[in-house]
């Protein structure tokens, strides 16, 4: 019975292992807005499986590096197991009850992790991946199995952790952090890869996740594919697409604030307003595509900025912290313009994305040059939360629903590419009678 527990437990690693390495895999597709719609056979088409992926607790954040998939350590402890299972299902006797007792042992954080995740699941998010929890019964079969394999119950097996096998624990030790140190590297690469060449995604008044499954994001997402002349070629029809809906879509009524950010002549030809999250990746994209149409168009286009956090301490609007820290970011992007430093506070938040809690905020208005101790009274002021909440209103009442948003002249654009965004600018400025327009050397937009 015992040799036939370990077997079964090497059987079980290499099925966590396998599962680990995939779930890591579908979280940056989640993460980039690939989704999760092709695998109905484990999580259906309204499984949760999205959305415990793209949620802010499906990664460990350790100071500014790339975040760490929470799926990710599976892969290496499942790869410590199949090496010890291995070595006490093939080695002598005399190794093979430490090398279980090593599993036991790991096994107890492992299921602790397990746990938690579960809570998360159900208290935090409200929905369940199927992926994961097949993950945490293989962690649970692990435990049981290496205890059944070992034989003589919890304390025959602390028995043999005293004294403590070294050989087998270093062994595991160093298999984990290999297995998950090469998986985490390989991760970065993913992300690189697909970020860029991921649509927009929106939410929905649920807070579920939606695809925006317009031309010019699929023409990016070909762009490796295609040839240059082939992409632009896409990108041309995606404008052409565009700007045959745009002069039909019916101008909102949008409030300004004195608080709301701004940048621009205020009497320009074109008012453009963004609603945005400061961890939002796209918004990220798009502050730094905004930053180059300031420049570009000078006097002739205006900037507003407002907030619209996807985090319930300031959304009354989403029913799940998307994005947890996002109100307190634009909170303090709110305190550092009345301080006059709204912008250089915007773009260096945008650039700290992955770490944008109260000490990160601080170390932020340092860098930016504000007077830090009256920052962090403002941080905690209601006044200045009620200005983020305000924001988040005028925003719900015009109909954004995701980050970011764009609305030129008042007109809300279907999709936030910044193709569209620019289109709509230049054929404002063109209904207006302006000929000379920034170059266009791709010939992306009409003339």
């Amino acid at each position: 019975m015992q040799r036939i527990s370990t077997w079964f437990l090497l059987i079980v690693a290499l099925v966590g292992l396998g599962l680990g390495l995939s779930l890591t895999h579908k979280q940056v597709e989640a993460r980039t807005g690939q989704g999760f719609a092709a695998d109905s056979l484990l999580c259906g088409e309204e499984g949760g499986c999205e959305e415990v992926n793209t949620h802010a607790r499906a990664r460990i954040q350790l100071g500014s590096m790339e975040p760490i998939p929470v799926a990710l350590p599976a892969f290496g402890f499942f790869g410590m197991v199949a090496i010890l299972a291995l070595l006490a299902a093939l080695g002598a006797p005399n190794k093979q009850k430490p090398a279980l007792a090593v599993i036991g042992a790991c096994s107890v954080p492992a299921l602790a992790f397990c746990a938690y995740l579960v809570f998360v699941q159900a208290a935090v998010i409200g929905a369940f991946c199927t992926y994961c929890l097949i993950l945490d019964g293989l962690t649970v079969a692990t435990a049981v199995l290496s205890a059944l394999a070992h034989g003589g119950g919890v304390r025959n097996m602390l028995a043999t952790l005293k004294p403590l096998p070294k050989g087998p624990l270093l062994l595991g030790i160093v298999v984990m952090m290999v297995l998950d140190g090469g998986l985490y590297g390989t991760y970065v690469h993913w992300v690189k890869d697909a970020g860029g060449a991921a649509p927009q995604r929106q939410l929905s008044d649920s807070g579920e996740s939606e695809r925006a499954d317009d031309h010019a994001g699929h023409a990016h997402a070909k762009k490796d594919a295609l040839s240059e002349a082939e992409a632009l070629e896409e990108a041309r029809k995606a404008v052409d697409e565009f700007l045959k809906t745009y002069p039909d879509v019916e101008p909102v009524n949008i409030e300004f604030n004195r608080f709301d950010g701004f940048k621009g002549n205020p009497d320009a030809q074109v008012i453009v307003v963004e609603f945005a999250d400061f961890e939002c990746p796209h918004c990220r994209l798009a502050g730094y595509f905004m930053k180059d149409i300031a420049h570009r168009y000078g006097d002739r286009v205006g900037l507003f900025f407002k907030n619209y956090p996807l985090g319930k301490a300031c959304n009354e609007g989403i029913t799940r912290d998307i994005h947890p820290d996002a109100c307190e970011a634009a909170v303090a992007t709110q305190c550092a313009g009345r301080q006059g430093r709204f912008w250089p506070f915007h773009d260096l938040a945008f650039d700290n994305q992955k770490a944008l809690g109260t000490k990160a905020v601080v170390r932020i208005a340092g860098e930016v040059g504000l007077e830090v101790e009256s920052f962090r009274t403002c941080l905690e002021d209601e006044g200045v939360w009620d200005e983020v909440r305000t924001q988040v209103a005028q925003g719900r009442g015009i109909g954004v629903r995701g980050t970011p948003s764009f609305f030129v002249n008042g007109r809300a654009l279907p999709h936030a590419h910044p193709l569209f965004v620019e289109a709509a600018i230049r054929h404002e400025l063109s209904t207006q009678g302006v000929t000379e327009l920034p170059e266009d050397p791709d010939g992306l937009f009409p003339e």
